[in-house]
């Protein structure tokens, strides 16, 4: 098919161009026409003696004329023969592309036919491969028609095995409801029996109650007697008896000799506890003694040495301590009372600020006197004193150095001076502090 397309586009192109070549000579005949009256018309024309003026002017503007519409006829031929060219160019074109493309058909036909060609042998496969399709397909056909044949005899056995299971759900169905009757048979002769077994169960309370013999006593008595009138009476007040009597408990006497034993574990515990508390009671009386002995002991030599510390740090007056409750030392208090120099005795609620933590400072330094502690942190003791009492205080505390380490913190320059060592701590950068040992030059000052 696309080799006659290819031929057809190659004739149609041929006779197209034909077509353009013979309106190219008819153009080209025109145009040499119309160059052969151009020339003529302009030959030059002989000299007349006497010339009609009118008839050549008349003459001419028809020449003119004729002249103008052979050259338009020109123009128009020229056009033409300018669009054949182009033409007969694009149908060579054209010519040039079906003459490929029929060449390629052609190359495409022949390798069409080498391909089947060489499909020969395959295509003898494939009919053999066919002709075995086929043949399976009939076996297939063959065994389909004894499935169908198996199918038809199995869905005759369905049948019937659904009729005998139609016919078996019956028969269970009867079978249940026998089954629901004789369970209901079951159960009214288990009520019966129940009943009976009550009747009986009461029948043999009433005889253990009223008889006292059980079911086989009863049997063994063989003959039944019938009791006398005053039997049943006698028999009434016997049983009110026995009841108000209770149930005799046989293992009561196992039992209390568990709970006399456990008793008298009690009362051993309780011996034990009672003469520990006596004991602690006692030891407690003694720590008591001691301890109060030794607190008055310690007030004594607490309140000589307060005396004297006091007169120290301020050049005099009277110091005292005293108890508030001499009677219960465990749970007295302290109180100071103080004469400065040239005053009357009054309490420290009415002293200065300074004299306050002077009488502060003497009582505790009249504790370190009495039990020295290894070291003493003092935190700007010295704040509220002025000069004199200041020079009092690092004199006192000079004294109290043999035994005690002190650390004061101070801003004093008195205080400082008094100082053996000297740390300075400075604060270069905010929120953070440098230590700045130093070491003074001169001997202390006491």
């Amino acid at each position: 098919k696309a080799n006659a397309d290819a031929r057809r586009e190659t004739a149609d192109a041929r006779r197209y161009i034909k077509t353009l070549s013979d309106e190219a000579a008819r153009t080209r005949r025109d145009a040499d026409r119309i160059e052969r009256e151009l020339a003529k018309l302009t030959e030059p024309r002989p000299a007349v003696d006497s010339v009609d003026l009118a008839a050549l002017e008349s003459a001419r503007d028809e020449a003119v004329r004729a002249l103008a519409a052979e050259s338009a006829d020109a123009d128009q031929a020229e056009t033409r023969l300018k669009d054949s060219a182009r033409a007969v160019e694009e149908a060579k074109a054209r010519v040039i592309a079906a003459e490929r493309r029929l060449v390629g058909t052609e190359r495409e036909v022949v390798e069409r036919v080498s391909r089947a060609e060489k499909l020969g042998p395959a295509r003898l496969a494939a009919q053999e491969a066919v002709l075995l399709a086929t043949k399976e397909g009939e076996e297939a056909r063959v065994r389909r028609t004894e499935a169908d044949a198996r199918l038809v005899e199995a869905q005759g056995r369905r049948k019937s095995l659904l009729e005998q299971s139609l016919g078996l759900a019956e028969e269970a169905k009867a079978a249940r409801a026998d089954a629901n009757t004789v369970r209901g048979a079951i159960h009214q002769a288990e009520l019966v029996r129940t009943r009976a077994d009550h009747r009986r169960a009461a029948a043999l309370e009433r005889l253990f109650e009223e008889y006292g013999v059980g079911e086989v006593q009863a049997m063994e008595l063989g003959e039944v007697h019938e009791p006398s009138p005053e039997a049943g009476p006698t028999a009434t007040r016997l049983r009110r008896d026995l009841k108000a009597m209770g149930v005799v408990n046989l293992g009561a006497i196992d039992a209390f000799e568990r709970v006399d034993a456990r008793l008298n574990e009690l009362e051993g515990q309780r011996e034990d506890v009672l003469g520990g508390l006596q004991e602690v009671e006692k030891a407690i009386s003694e720590l008591d003694r001691l301890v109060r002995d030794r607190f008055f002991d310690a007030f004594a030599k607490v309140q000589e040495a307060f005396t004297v510390t006091f007169q120290e740090l301020f050049g005099g007056g009277e110091g005292r301590l005293s108890l508030t409750e001499p009677d219960k030392a465990l749970d007295t208090g302290v109180e100071i009372e103080v004469a400065l120099p040239g005053k009357r005795r009054q309490p420290l609620n009415l002293l200065s600020g300074g004299e306050r933590s002077l009488c502060a400072t003497a009582f505790l330094f009249s504790l370190l006197k009495v039990k020295p502690s290894p070291l003493v942190v003092l935190d700007e003791v010295d704040a509220p004193l002025d000069g004199r009492n200041v020079e009092r205080f690092a004199a006192a505390l000079d004294k109290l150095t043999d035994k005690t380490q002190f650390i004061v913190i101070t801003h004093n320059p008195t205080t400082i001076e008094s100082a053996n060592v000297w740390l300075g701590v400075t604060m270069q950068e905010p929120g953070v502090s440098t230590l700045v040992p130093a070491r003074p030059t001169a001997p202390a000052v006491s």
